[in-house]
């Protein structure tokens, strides 16, 4: 363990996971074709330019976003440890479902088929990067967190 803070990045062949601190760095790649899904919610994002009420800096950052088609978001390690135990009990037919917005709180779904399709929903918070400086009177960087795109 290096950092008390993950990254998770994600484009359209591969979800990252990401920590670094001043021991050293670990990074663990998953690529399409190890998932059993990966995908990029551009409708989502599409929707949101076509607001009426849309700011500038929220259109360049979600063009930015739309023509990378990539997102990232940083959580707590303690957080990212409570997926991990709740995943601990999964059989090869279950799934776990991340959703991945930048700024947004990571929703995770787990459906758990041998426990009578029974299925867990839950949030976890997160991190705001270190290296942004964010004031809490400035709306418009407040508003800046809201865009991404969904890992399903």
């Amino acid at each position: 363990m290096y950092s008390e803070v993950i990254g998770i990045y994600v484009n359209n062949n591969t979800i990252t996971f990401n920590e670094s601190g001043q021991l050293g760095n670990s990074e663990i790649i998953w690529k399409k074709n190890q998932l059993k899904s990966l995908k990029f919610n551009q409708e989502l994002l599409e929707n949101e330019l076509e607001k009426d009420d849309i700011k500038e800096a929220e259109k360049n950052e979600l063009e930015t976003i739309l023509s990378s088609k990539q997102c990232y978001s940083y959580h707590s390690l303690e957080f990212i440890n409570w997926i991990r135990k709740m995943t601990s009990i999964l059989d090869n037919n279950d799934c776990i479902t991340l959703f991945l917005r930048t700024g947004h709180p990571l929703k995770t779904l787990l459906a758990y088929k041998k426990l009578e399709h029974t299925s867990m929903l839950s949030f976890f918070t997160p991190r705001i990067d270190e290296e942004e400086d964010f004031d809490d009177d400035d709306e418009e960087q407040e508003e800046e967190l809201r865009f991404g795109a969904n890992l399903i």
